[in-house]
């Protein structure tokens, strides 16, 4: 929607070759919520490998925090963990409509980079959980996604109850 917008400023250190961006503490407004990003380092490692340090970004009642590594090898992974975290933050901004969920989510997601991207989680809980402006209920998800570089998402294995949504 046209509603979806980021403000604020970013301040730290770049480093382009080898990859290496530490950030300060700011405070960011994302969809009118004003939102805490931690002190946080995203570099390239000796051996290639993407790795992510510290990214923690709260506010009010929600939190996401991200800490790993993607690289070339396999093994490696990003663990995303969300406490009441408000997916339509994320999703609201993306120009993709299929792509439009809502709802509050708390738990761990996993994303790994061999033998391609993935997306698992198997302790995902969304509260209100909605796709597409349509209200599902709360919803608890069980995912295995593989995500392709021509950006296709493939469920290889999905499962989601709901109850009723909260009003």
């Amino acid at each position: 929607s046209g509603d979806n917008r980021l403000a604020g400023a970013l301040k730290g250190k770049v480093r382009i070759a080898p990859f290496d961006i530490l950030l300060e503490p700011a405070t960011l407004i994302l969809n009118k919520e004003e939102l805490q990003l931690a002190a946080a380092h995203l570099t390239q490692s000796a051996e290639g490998d993407y790795v992510i340090d510290n990214f923690e970004l709260s506010g009010g009642q929600q939190k996401l925090s991200a800490l790993g590594r993607l690289g070339k090898d396999g093994g490696r992974d990003v663990t995303l963990d969300l406490e009441n975290f408000e997916l339509g933050q994320i999703f609201g901004s993306l120009t993709k409509g299929y792509l439009h969920f809502g709802g509050r989510a708390t738990g761990s997601v996993q994303l790994s980079s061999k033998p391609e991207v993935r997306l698992t989680s198997d302790s995902l809980f969304i509260q209100n959980f909605s796709y597409i402006d349509t209200l599902l209920g709360n919803a608890n998800l069980n995912i295995d996604y593989a995500i392709d570089m021509a950006n296709k998402i493939a469920p290889e294995h999905l499962e989601m109850s709901t109850d009723e949504p909260e009003r």
